[in-house]
């Protein structure tokens, strides 16, 4: 069976996520109270997340002539990341070349790493292939962009040259658009087959430990145990990141730093 590349990059994600912030002295109830202000709180921006996805994609589906309904009521609300994405997508054809979408919500695997997932949007860029992905969140992490990668290698095999990954990323609040476009590919992939191996490791730990039963457990919401995921993602990344130890802002140039490069690519 194929693993979600979601569900892979979901290991790093968890562990963040689930940080301790609680004092000691706390009570239970105000730790659960927290908790749960936080599910909450994760939820809408994930609903939120995906209005603004169907807003883009009812865009996108327009320019190949074809239909895709969405509530007119988010057209209208999400009305400003519309314009500024359309913005966006003009001053990157100004720049780089021709943007054209080739295929939406395009689904893809790789069979000899036995993964697959679901790329946003497929686009040439003065003629080259290109994996864009939204993302909505309030910081974009490296794993985002493993992903990605992860993405353009199973769609290689298909036999489309994909010469790069972009990240739109959009801001809920303000709607302003960034987009990175990221460098290190090979670094990146592996990056991912590291986390892959882990999730299968953790996989078979949970199947022998009987938390899951078969790997169609997965399909659910599935939450890494954070002691095992300090003694296996962690201790990985800090064994092998070798010569590549790179923050996201160095690998796209973006933050304050005099040495960040802008797109090196």
């Amino acid at each position: 069976p194929y693993v979600s590349a979601t569900s892979v990059v979901a290991i790093p994600k968890a562990y963040r996520y689930d940080r301790n912030d609680y004092n000691d002295e706390e009570s239970e109830s105000k730790r659960v109270g927290k908790d749960d202000k936080a599910k909450k709180n994760l939820r809408l921006a994930g609903k939120k997340g995906t209005d603004v996805h169907s807003v883009l994609e009812a865009h996108n589906r327009a320019i190949l002539g074809q239909e895709f309904d969405v509530d007119p009521k988010l057209c209208v609300r999400y009305a400003q990341i519309l314009t500024n994405y359309i913005a966006k997508v003009e001053l990157i054809t100004m720049n780089e070349g021709e943007v054209k979408v080739i295929d939406i919500e395009r689904s893809c695997c790789n069979p000899i790493f036995k993964y697959a997932g679901r790329v946003d949007l497929l686009v040439t860029v003065n003629g080259e292939y290109e994996v864009w992905d939204y993302k909505t969140s309030r910081k974009v992490y490296e794993e985002d962009g493993w992903q990605l990668v992860a993405y353009m290698e199973a769609l290689k095999l298909e036999g489309i040259d994909v010469k790069r990954v972009r990240i739109i990323h959009i801001d809920k609040i303000s709607s302003k658009i960034t987009d990175l476009k990221y460098v290190y590919h090979e670094y990146m992939f592996n990056k991912f087959l590291g986390l892959l191996e882990t999730f299968k490791g953790m996989f078979y730990n949970d199947l022998l430990k009987g938390r899951i039963h078969d790997i169609d457990d997965l399909g659910v919401k599935y939450k890494w145990p954070k002691e095992e995921l300090t003694n296996n993602y962690v201790v990985w990344y800090n064994l092998n990141k070798g010569d590549y130890d790179m923050k996201l802002e160095e690998v796209t140039g973006l933050g304050d730093g005099a040495t960040f490069t802008k797109d090196p690519n």
